[in-house]
């Protein structure tokens, strides 16, 4: 009599732990779920400044393939008609909700 008490009592809490087990990953769950939509890919701009050669002048304009930096694409510049070359090569990430 005595023993099955005992493994009534040992069910009870393999019952309690299986319980605690579920809820623990119900709430892992949710939260794995929560931050799949907080989570998303947003292609960043990527951005080239030309500069002048004889004046320093500096021009940005947006990424074409092919463009690396030192590279002369044969662009003038708008001040003095020298030849431009790729300075910089950088992107802009763009913040969804952000307050500009």
């Amino acid at each position: 009599m005595i023993t099955k008490l005992v493994l009534q009592f040992d069910n009870f809490e393999l019952l309690i732990l299986f319980a605690v087990a579920i809820i623990f990953f119900l709430i892992l769950l949710t939260d794995i779920k929560k931050q799949g939509r907080r989570m998303t890919l947003v292609n960043p701009e990527i951005k080239v400044q030309l500069l002048c050669e004889e004046c320093g002048f500096k021009e940005i304009r947006d990424f074409k393939e092919g463009d690396y930096i030192s590279k002369k694409p044969g662009d003038k510049c708008e001040k003095c008609g020298g030849d431009m070359y790729i300075d910089i090569i950088y992107s802009i990430s763009k913040q969804e909700g952000a307050r500009q």
